[in-house]
């Protein structure tokens, strides 16, 4: 019986990273379909790229997300409440996290074009002109990507698994797929 209480537990805590990680590629799998369906070949390869960035970047959030968890979780369990010991690493993960993306948006809207190029053959260069205006757009979407990710693992830490699950579904697939719809 103790056995199945740590389970219950255990894996309401460990749903909402699986689910960040699971909503990347359900997403970029809609959208592969939508775009090949609505917009074809060419827009198709855009958003690869677009998907490679986008992988690239939401891997570096997780990675400062699961590197502070077991800090966060170290002193919450520990009742450092007093001291708040949990709560500034909380404000340290979204200085992080902040910075991080002011370099990430930076680096997105002033090199897009030589970040298409790596992936675009040079003897098309309207599908390199394209993909470089199509992740300028999509780059407005990593302005609030780490805070999520970060909220969403800090909530996991402090035991908190369903506020967790709701900011990984809302923003990895629920508004995703909505606003994908909707276009």
């Amino acid at each position: 019986a103790h056995g199945c209480h740590i389970y219950r537990r255990l894996l309401p805590i460990g749903v909402s990273d699986g689910v960040t990680e699971l909503c990347n590629g359900v997403m970029i799998f809609l959208f592969n379909r939508v775009i090949l369906r609505c917009l074809g070949d060419d827009a198709l390869v855009s958003y690869t790229i677009i998907a490679y960035i986008n992988t690239l970047i939401l891997n570096i959030m997780l990675g400062v997300s699961q590197g502070s968890q077991p800090l966060v979780s170290y002193h919450y369990g520990q009742k450092d409440r007093d001291a708040a010991g949990y709560k500034k690493l909380l404000r340290y993960g979204f200085t992080a996290v902040g910075i991080m993306t002011a370099v990430i948006f930076a680096g997105v809207m002033l090199f897009a074009p030589q970040i298409a190029g790596i992936f675009v053959d040079a003897d098309k260069p309207w599908l390199a002109a394209d993909t470089a205006g199509a992740l300028r757009r999509y780059g407005l979407c990593y302005i609030l990507l780490g805070s999520n990710i970060l909220m969403g693992g800090f909530l996991t830490a402090v035991e908190r698994p369903r506020p967790a699950i709701c900011i990984s579904v809302g923003r990895g697939l629920a508004l995703q797929a909505a606003a994908l719809l909707l276009l």
